[in-house]
């Protein structure tokens, strides 16, 4: 063969998927990945894959992900509602009846001395963004300071516990109005509930304690 057909002989073409997107370390070792399980983490993956890279909006189909997945629709849908409630997904409907969804990202931030979470930095994720999210984050760390920010927000959790007089009944008080993590808030409700239901048990044996017993005398 010439050299001249050798050079317009069409080569083989050739494709490799190059892309890659984000997955935070904090939501392994924050515990939220077990929490949440395998299957809803892997259709949080599947919505990761295909986040638009200036918007940070991701509009594949229940179908499409459900294909992507390996699960039933059914399952998709149930591991969807499972991250909105756990605020990792805002889901919002176009017209056409198309689901947008919208990926947010949260990072704690413990205390050194202690381990224990006193903020919690959250943000929309923008694959554009996430430079600009990080250099936000690191100036938090070092001043502390949480005003100025375009894309993380901060919630300081400072989770009031009033200790009153248990003998008398009052027992603690919780105040949740600045814990806005869902699961952090979830977990305290749960406490709260179990020690009022302890509280009421406890106050019904007291009562049954309380009957008189005492055998009548026989006239």
């Amino acid at each position: 063969m010439s050299e001249k057909n050798k050079s317009n002989k069409q080569l083989p073409l050739f494709e490799a998927q190059g892309q890659w997107f984000h997955v935070f370390k904090s939501m392994v070792e924050g515990g939220d990945a077990k929490k949440l399980g395998g299957t809803v983490v892997l259709v949080y993956l599947v919505l990761k894959c295909y986040v638009d890279f200036n918007s940070g909006r991701s509009f594949p189909g229940i179908e499409l992900i459900a294909d992507k997945s390996g699960l039933s629709e059914r399952q998709v849908i149930r591991c969807l509602k499972v991250l909105s409630e756990h605020g990792y997904i805002e889901i919002e409907q176009e017209k056409g009846k198309r689901n947008v969804y919208k990926l947010r990202e949260k990072i704690p931030v413990t205390n050194s001395e202690t381990g224990d979470i006193e903020s919690v930095v959250s943000f929309d994720y923008i694959p554009s963004a996430v430079k600009a999210v990080q250099q936000e984050l690191k100036n938090f760390l070092v001043t502390g300071n949480k005003d100025g920010n375009q894309y993380i927000k901060i919630d300081t959790l400072n989770l009031t516990v009033n200790v009153q007089n248990i003998e008398q009944g009052d027992g603690i008080v919780f105040n949740l109005d600045n814990v806005k993590d869902p699961s952090l808030r979830q977990k305290i409700q749960q406490i709260e509930e179990a020690r009022q239901r302890a509280r009421a048990n406890a106050e019904k044996e007291r009562k049954s304690s309380d009957v008189d017993v005492t055998p009548q005398a026989k006239g």
